[in-house]
């Protein structure tokens, strides 16, 4: 009642029923919105981001089998059971605030909270388990996979590196005038001349100087 009094899950759309035929549709499901919504604040408190996106991933498959009717399929009872799974953790409290046809949470608690002030501060007090110096090394190894060549960007294994060439109206080839460095910054080849840095990118001949990495 309070939820519908604030106009709260009223929806006006036009969607595709199961034969191909658009059709307009009017909806007011107030309390199911408000549930909705209170249900995805526990979840956010009490799950794993990869528990919540493979919910998520469902979700739309789920919608769909109920729209068509097949609900006594192995189909449901499969995506019953895995949900019944991932929401084994969810259970709390959540308070809603209703305005103006909007539902949303001004506090949540749980018994089985993955939320720690003291962790998530990153600060140097608290339970401990955070050194700030570990996130240099996790950017390292994070990072280890874009450095092969296969990926796209990083630098190619030791012995294996460009040449280069200078094209362009009087520049002939001088790889020898070149000295290659390898900014992680931007995750590009930068080639120091003798005047000056400059980013090696690829050019069409004709169009003026230009270096570019050669195979």
């Amino acid at each position: 009642a309070a939820g519908s009094r604030h106009g709260v899950g009223r929806a006006d759309i036009v969607e595709d029923r199961l034969v191909g035929i658009k059709s307009r549709g009017v909806y007011e499901t107030p309390g199911g919105t408000i549930l909705y919504a209170a249900l995805k604040e526990l979840e956010e408190l009490t799950l794993h981001r990869r528990s919540i996106a493979l919910k998520d991933l469902v979700a739309d498959r789920y919608a769909d089998l109920v729209y068509e009717g097949r609900w006594w399929t192995p189909e449901r009872e499969a995506i019953d059971a895995l949900v019944d799974v991932l929401l084994r953790r969810v259970t709390g409290s959540v308070t809603m605030e209703l305005y103006k046809g909007s539902a949303r949470s001004v506090s949540r608690t749980s018994p089985r909270s993955l939320y720690d002030g003291d962790l998530a501060s990153f600060g140097e007090s608290g339970s401990g388990d955070y050194d700030q110096s570990d996130a240099a090394g996790f950017i390292r190894l994070f990072s280890l996979s874009l450095e092969y060549p296969g990926a796209g960007a990083g630098p190619p294994p030791e012995g294996r590196e460009p040449a280069l060439r200078v094209t362009g109206a009087g520049g002939g080839d001088s790889p020898r005038r070149w000295r290659r460095r390898w900014r992680r910054s931007t995750a590009r080849w930068t080639w120091i001349f003798a005047s000056g840095p400059r980013t090696c990118a690829p050019a069409a001949p004709g169009r003026g100087r230009s270096c570019e990495p050669g195979s």
